[in-house]
């Protein structure tokens, strides 16, 4: 059997498997159904030339290469589509009608590849004897077009790389980062090799090898599915959620996996422990942490007084709270450890028992040790049901609340998400500091909570996402006076270290039941309103 033959059905099979494994992780996700149209515009490029590369004649391998023109045409337009979505610049993608511009090209090209087929002139068997190569012949009439298409192709690949680029460089989020280097490579080199062997080669008629590049693309779109598996490409998990408090958090905080190995480590506890990070990410707690046999049998949380080693082996009395998380199949998932050096709390009571006589004393630092215990407990309750920055409940908080408005007495009961994000924010933290945007932010959170409190709920999601809980669902122009009063507070000028802010809004609104039964479709419902 042909191998060429052989790896253009391989990659046929690939393609379909990847595209409707993905789709499958979140059927309602727009940039997974544009990643499917990709995987099957791959399978039939794929399969058409399986059929090219075997043809009997050179004039049948001419048809064939017509037929799959639609395929490799619009893939390019497809390709770059997909990459606007998953860097987020929705600017160039939020109009129908740039959306009919985006794919102007490949329909052009594909509507002319079979209105005006290549003869068999242009193709010729490969000297190594892998099937039909198509050749560029000076003769032919489509010449100057196969140029515009090389054009077009090298433009939307070019640019696709570029986009790629802009978004590792300028995301400040690690998951993505590591998302943008993962793509951005594969996809650079097999676009290289890929205008190689199918664009390069039949200029120069170099009849060597048949084009191979859908072949070499099995390898990026392979890697964009390893990365969404790998890197929670369209989600965040509960760990993932823990590590975004990492930064925030005054007191000393580690994140654990569940093999009990320091994921990540905020300054405080760092400074306390005297390392560095490269020297303590990675290793088990139990360089820091020797008495841990006890805290692997916490079902859910704890405070206990323990010691920490730093990295001189002395021992540091801390006030340790341990908490457990789990993704959403209940599986123990990892750990969050919030610490405080109690080093001068346990020396006033040694000094205490020195001098029985100072029970005044004695009880005030009994009474102080208490409430420091009560707020670190407090503290890991804020962190589990309040944005740290606004006070506003956030996304924990917000589905218990709506269990309990669906277990409620009243069948009939229902809800409304409001969702709403910042117009243009990023620009806010690149021109003004990030310290301005977080005033803006604790800003916009008090005219939020202006609203009628008794039917809704305000919450943060993270970032510059907002959503309101609306139960006064039966009057849809109550919902509609909402979101024009929100987006007419907003617009209101804020003032924030003395310089005047103007920022706008947008408002998505989905009910439960229509949007879905579960909380989670309902937000991204709305979502997709905005």
């Amino acid at each position: 059997m042909n191998i060429l033959l052989f790896l253009y059905l391989f990659s046929t099979f690939a393609f379909l498997t990847i595209g409707l494994l993905a789709y499958q992780m979140d059927r309602q996700n727009k940039t997974n159904k544009v990643f499917l149209w990709n995987c099957f515009a791959l399978a039939w490029w794929a399969f058409m030339y399986s059929l090219m590369v075997s043809a009997p004649s050179s004039q049948l391998a001419a048809l064939y290469r017509s037929i799959s023109s639609f395929a490799w045409c619009i893939l390019y337009c497809c390709l770059l589509h997909f990459v606007f979505m998953v860097s987020k610049n929705y600017r160039f993608i939020d109009k129908w009608w740039k959306v009919y511009l985006l794919y102007m090209p490949g329909i052009i090209c594909s509507f002319v590849y079979l209105v005006s087929p290549n003869t068999k002139e242009n193709f010729v068997p490969s000297k190594s004897g892998l099937g039909w190569v198509y050749i560029s012949n000076a003769k032919s009439s489509s010449v100057i077009f196969d140029r515009c298409f090389d054009t077009y192709c090298f433009i939307y690949l070019l640019f696709t790389i570029l986009v790629l680029y802009n978004w590792r460089k300028n995301t400040k989020i690690k998951r993505e980062k590591k998302q943008a280097t993962v793509i951005l490579g594969s996809m650079s080199i097999i676009a290289l090799l890929g205008f190689c062997t199918d664009l390069i080669l039949p200029q120069i008629q170099f009849a060597v090898l048949p084009p191979v590049s859908v072949i070499l693309t099995t390898v990026p779109m392979a890697t964009i599915f390893f990365a969404m598996n790998r890197y929670n490409f369209l989600n965040l998990s509960p760990q993932n959620l823990a590590l975004e408090f990492v930064s925030i958090m005054n007191e000393g905080l580690i994140v654990l996996n569940e093999e009990y190995q320091i994921l990540q480590i905020n300054r405080g506890a760092l400074e306390m422990l005297q390392y560095s990070e490269a020297e303590i990410k990675g290793n088990v707690i139990t360089k820091i942490l020797p008495d841990i046999g006890n805290l692997k049998h916490i079902a859910t949380q704890y405070s206990i007084k323990t010691c920490l080693k730093n990295k001189q082996n002395q021992s540091i009395p801390v006030l340790l709270s341990y908490s457990i998380l789990y993704d959403k199949f209940g599986d123990r998932n990892g750990v969050v450890m919030i610490f405080q050096d109690i080093s001068e709390i346990n020396k006033i009571q040694e000094d205490l028992e020195e001098k029985v006589s100072e029970l005044e004393k004695a009880n005030i630092a009994l009474n102080n040790e208490i409430i420091m215990r009560k707020e670190a407990e407090q503290r890991i309750a804020a962190l589990a049901y309040y944005d740290p920055l606004t006070g506003l409940p956030n996304r924990r908080y917000l589905s218990e609340k709506v269990n309990q408005i669906k277990m409620s007495k009243d069948k009939n009961q229902s809800y409304a998400i409001l969702s709403l994000d910042l117009d243009k924010f990023k620009n806010i933290n690149d021109t003004l500091g990030h310290q301005a945007g977080d005033e803006l932010l604790k800003k916009v959170a008090e005219r939020l909570l202006t609203l009628d409190s008794e039917v809704n709920t305000v919450a943060r999601m993270g970032g510059d996402e907002f959503l309101v809980l609306s139960q006064n669902v039966s009057d849809r122009k109550y919902l509609e006076a909402i979101a024009k009063q929100i987006i007419a507070m907003i617009h209101e000028p804020f003032f924030i270290f003395g310089q005047q802010i103007n920022i706008t809004t947008s408002v998505g609104i989905s009910t439960y039941p229509d949007a879905g039964e579960e909380i989670a479709e309902v937000i991204k419902s709305a979502d997709s309103a905005l």
